[in-house]
């Protein structure tokens, strides 16, 4: 299996880890979205032949334009700052071609998930006690805050998918 391949795959499973921690705590674990950048790190030096040293520059200011845009947002109360981090992984990952079609799979995914957390909460819905409806209910309810991390993780794996096209 080639090296660039094994490092998408390693990207996809962080990717679905964080969004499982998301859904399940709120917290997306530092250690991880870090890694993620080092992992683009490593798979643009790998692509270098390919790609040349200016697609990692511009890819690498996507992430920081992402992280100046989230951290505004995140001053602003309407997002978390493992988002932050994680957004800005994600951009990194996306560059600037990617960046439009990310934009709109996170926001969609986003609002997505904010309505079905306002919904759940509804007083009207509190009464179905089974498991199953418990445990989405609860991963997706907006008292905890919206997981957003979920809809980031999903426009991060499309970045993957396209990346793996390109192999």
């Amino acid at each position: 299996m080639p090296v660039s391949v094994l490092l998408l795959l390693v990207v996809a499973l962080i990717l679905c880890s964080l969004a499982i921690s998301d859904l399940q705590s709120r917290h997306l674990p530092n250690h991880r979205v870090f890694a993620l950048g080092l992992l683009y790190l490593l798979y643009g030096l790998w692509a270098i032949p390919s790609t040349g040293w200016g697609a990692i520059g511009w890819h690498v200011v996507a992430g920081l334009l992402a992280f100046v845009v989230l951290f505004v947002l995140y001053v602003l109360g309407a997002m978390g700052g493992g988002d932050v981090k994680l957004g800005a992984a994600v951009y990194l990952w996306a560059g600037p071609a990617g960046a439009f079609p990310v934009t709109i799979i996170i926001t969609w995914l986003g609002a997505l998930l904010a309505v079905m957390g306002w919904l759940v909460d509804r007083p009207g819905l509190q009464r179905f006690t089974n498991r199953p409806w418990r445990c989405i209910s609860n991963a997706v309810s907006a008292q905890r805050g919206v997981p957003y991390g979920l809809a980031l993780a999903a426009g991060g794996l499309y970045v993957l998918w396209r990346h793996a096209l390109l192999l």
